[in-house]
This record gives C-alpha cells, sequence and structure tokens, in this order.
C-alpha cells in the first residue's frame, strides 16, 4: 500500500505515469522548493550527484521518471542539459504563498498578471490602477503579490512587485475643469465610503486619476493629498452652456463692493461694483465649490461673467407708517423683483399702505392687504398720492 499511496500523490502532483522511453512530460510543469537539505540522484544509477542543495531551494520541473522503485523529478536545467540527474519526489514540496496584511498599492504602467510557479502570462490590468494585496510569493528569487479577489478564486495569478508601487494618484494629462452631468458621490477609494456630493452641473478642475477595477476615478484638485475621488463616468467636458437657469430670476442687491468675475478663470472682469447695486439675476453655477451667480445683461451677452452668490442678497422690504393713499393713474399691480404684472387697479381707487421696496431706485408700496397674505404686489409710488 505504500507505493500505491506513494503513487496516488506523486499522480495528483505531475500527472499520468505512463511512459514509453524514460523521462516523461509533467501535467503541470511548475516551479517547486526541496523541503530537506539533500544532493541530486542519478536516476539510472541512483548515485548523490553534486553539492548539498539546501532546504528551501527552487528549481522549475519539468519531467519524471519511476526507476528503482522511486519516483524522481527533473528540473529544467538537468533537462536542457540531457542529464539524467533529479530529486526524489518525496524530498520536494509545493512553493507556498504568504499573507501579509492588506495594502493597497498600484501599477503605474499596463501589467499583466502572471503564475510564477508556471510562468503563464494572463490578462492585461491598465496602468495607473489601484489594487489590493493580500498575499505574495517569492519564486527563482523574485516577489509576486497576490490580489484579493485571485485568493478568493484559489489561483495562483499575481503581479510582479517589481512592476507595483506604494499608493498613489497619478496626474492627467490634461488637468481641467470638468463638469458633473449628473449627482455623484465622493468615495474614499480605499474603502468605498461616501464622503461627501458633487451635484449636477457643479464645474471642479480635475488633475489626479486612479483605476479600480476598470472604473476611472478622477480627484478635484482641492481633495489632492486625500483619497477623495469621484467617478468619472458622471462627468463631462465643459460644453457651451456652463450657468443652469434659476427657478426665480429677480432682481437682487449687492451687500459689499465686488465684482464680476469669468468663473472658469477665476479672473476678476471689469470695474469694482459698489455695494448696494441692483441687478436682474437670471442663472447660476458652482465652479470649485463656489457658487457665481450671473445677471440677465451678461446671459445675453454669452458673457462667462458671474458674480459670487455670497456678495448678493435679496433685496428688503420696508415696513412704513400705514397711510391711506389714492390711486393717481390706471395703474397694475407688480412684482417689482420679477417684472411679474398682476390686476388692474382704477384710478380714483384707495387703500392703506404698510410697506415698500426700492428696485433700482424706484419705491414700489404694498397694500395692507398684500402684506396680510404675503404676497409680493405692489404699486409704483409715482401712481399714489395722499
Amino acid at each position: 500500500y505504500g507505493n500505491r499511496n506513494f503513487w496516488y500523490i506523486w499522480s495528483n502532483w505531475f500527472g499520468s505515469t505512463w511512459s514509453v522511453n524514460g523521462f516523461i512530460s509533467l501535467d503541470d510543469p511548475r516551479w517547486m522548493q526541496v523541503r530537506i537539505n539533500t544532493k541530486k540522484i542519478n536516476a539510472y544509477t541512483g548515485n548523490q550527484i553534486g553539492p548539498t542543495i539546501q532546504a528551501s531551494a527552487q528549481a522549475r520541473f519539468v519531467d519524471k521518471i519511476f526507476i528503482n522503485g522511486k519516483w524522481i523529478a527533473r528540473t529544467q536545467w538537468d533537462y536542457d542539459n540531457g542529464n539524467a540527474d533529479g530529486f526524489p519526489a518525496d524530498e520536494l514540496t509545493e512553493i507556498q504563498f504568504t499573507d501579509i496584511a492588506e495594502s493597497w498599492m498600484t501599477l503605474p504602467g499596463t501589467t499583466s498578471k502572471v503564475d510564477p510557479l508556471r510562468n503563464k502570462a494572463y490578462e492585461a490590468v491598465s496602468g495607473q490602477s489601484l489594487v489590493k494585496f493580500v498575499d505574495k510569493i517569492t519564486v527563482n528569487g523574485k516577489t509576486y503579490y497576490r490580489t484579493e479577489y485571485e485568493k478568493s478564486q484559489g489561483r495562483t495569478r499575481t503581479f510582479p512587485a517589481d512592476q507595483t508601487s506604494t499608493f498613489q494618484l497619478f496626474n492627467f494629462n490634461k488637468p481641467r475643469l470638468m463638469v458633473s452631468e449628473q449627482q455623484a458621490s465622493k468615495i474614499n477609494i480605499l474603502t468605498g465610503e461616501s464622503v461627501g456630493i458633487v451635484n449636477q452641473y457643479d464645474i471642479y478642475f480635475y488633475n489626479k486619476l486612479i483605476n479600480l477595477n476598470g472604473v476611472v476615478y478622477a480627484q478635484i484638485m482641492a481633495d489632492n493629498g486625500t483619497v477623495y475621488v469621484v467617478n468619472s463616468n458622471s462627468l463631462g467636458e465643459i460644453g457651451s452652456k456652463v450657468f443652469q437657469k434659476v427657478s426665480d430670476a429677480k432682481y437682487m442687491r449687492l451687500s459689499r463692493n465686488t465684482t464680476k468675475y469669468n468663473v472658469l478663470t477665476g479672473d476678476p472682469v471689469g470695474s469694482e461694483l459698489a455695494s448696494g447695486t441692483d441687478a436682474l439675476f437670471v442663472d447660476q453655477v458652482r465652479v470649485n465649490g463656489i457658487w457665481y451667480t450671473r445677471t440677465k445683461w451678461d446671459s445675453d451677452q454669452n458673457n462667462l461673467h458671474g458674480i459670487p452668490t455670497s456678495d448678493i442678497i435679496d433685496i428688503p422690504i420696508m415696513s412704513i407708517t400705514r397711510q391711506e393713499y389714492t390711486i393717481a393713474n390706471n395703474t397694475k399691480k407688480l412684482n417689482p423683483l420679477t417684472g411679474t404684472v398682476f390686476e388692474n387697479i382704477n384710478k380714483g381707487s384707495k387703500a392703506y399702505f404698510v410697506d415698500k421696496i426700492t428696485v433700482l431706485g424706484v419705491d414700489y408700496y404694498r397694500t395692507e392687504w398684500e402684506a396680510d397674505q404675503h404676497r409680493p404686489r405692489f404699486i409704483p409710488a409715482s401712481d399714489l398720492i395722499r
């Protein structure tokens, strides 16, 4: 039974035991290592050959022979040199993987997975990719890392250690502003955890990237030095439509001295604008985290000029002493912030007025009834008399 058990183990390791003349090829030629200090033997004489080979020494074994009741495996070197020398099979063992702490590393260039035990190459992985490694193996003095996925599949596909680098993000060939075409999560590339949101139409300057599992992720320049990225599939090049219409275009007021900016370059445009200036604002955009709002005039001119939204406030409605006024001319109620016109008001009508708003230097008064209804319907002061 000893020989039968040895035959079973040998067949599992090396394949068929059928031979016509002497050595036969292994079904699975591969690198293995000796498990004890030993010497080669000549398969035909049984004599020991050469120096002592230290335990853990490695060689690629390619064929075998069963002779004198013993299986002997021959290395690639002895095969190439026509030597009938080899190692007793029971003195050989597989080269094992060694667990390592989970390590995120990058592949700077396109790299093929390889089986270092069998000298086989498999699929190529794009350069600038991020990979998580969980164990390693050293074959013929060279170290290889294996991914979590390949280990889970029980496969010996690895990446050469000298083709990897420590974690890094890579520079864009052309760093530039890009627009988010849909809402996207900003994620921690190492954990997949969401750390923020990039809203649809937001524009940011992207300058770094990384590839993970075939998906390219881009990094906002302001996030450089972190592991936060955005799926590039949600990004697009900036077209002719940079600003997005606001739902409530209206007159607003500058809360401080400010200036217009080219929203894509950040360069100031024109002279300083005085605090208290009113303008009709119709669209907006967020670039690199800063909101800009654009006037109707600049929108009509297709200028990429905006004013920081933080410098703009709503025009306030001011309370006045309750006073009865008479309508001096046929007129209409209107919203002076939007220009929306409402019902006609006939000359000679009377009403009590309680507040007013001033837009572009023109005063508008609101009746007590409209104020109670919280409706922005006013009458030009020029159409009122006491």
